[in-house]
């Protein structure tokens, strides 16, 4: 991890954790981050408005102390533009601490729940670590799964095949 969001994420995960916050931060900033569209952005961005003002509309719709201290900090600081990245930093930091890894699976359709636990156990025999699997459906895949994991991608579909059947009777 490396820039400013994670800063503020690493500083926050240890505010939440020092006041045994981790859920309820987790959880308050998740709604806080889901709720900004464009107008609440242009609003926490807009120059001609009062930090003061903004303050005052999170003081009523933030009802989590230290989230509120934490967005205070954002406004002051003139990132509020950050919120979402800090959001997914910050659940990074929950997840190391847990060791819990973030797989995306891609297939051509839905996996069935005996697919989904036997991808489960191989990762978290191999990576020791708990897996949680974020199914995508990816229609341009014929057969079979990708795996994306901490930027490592497992290809394991036809398509790949084809891919390095081709190669090879290229080169042969």
């Amino acid at each position: 991890m490396t820039g400013i969001q994670e800063e503020y994420a690493r500083a926050l995960f240890q505010l939440a954790l020092e006041n045994d916050l981790l859920s309820d931060m987790q959880t308050g900033l998740l709604a806080f981050v889901e709720a900004l569209d464009d107008d609440s952005m242009h609003f926490f961005n807009h120059p001609k408005i009062t930090k003061q003002e903004k303050r005052d509309v999170l003081e009523k719709v933030v009802s989590l102390e230290l989230l509120r201290h934490f967005l205070f900090v954002l406004i002051d600081n003139e990132r509020m533009s950050l919120s979402g990245t800090i959001y997914y930093a910050f659940v990074d930091l929950i997840n190391q601490m847990n060791k819990v890894k973030q797989v995306k699976v891609y297939a051509k359709q839905k996996l069935t729940a005996k697919q989904k636990d036997t991808i489960r156990q191989k990762l978290e025999k191999s990576l020791a670590h708990s897996i949680e699997i974020e199914e995508l459906i990816d229609e341009t895949i014929f057969s079979g799964i990708r795996i994306e994991i901490d930027g490592m991608v497992i290809d394991e579909t036809s398509n790949r095949q084809l891919e390095d059947l081709k190669a090879n009777l290229k080169r042969g």
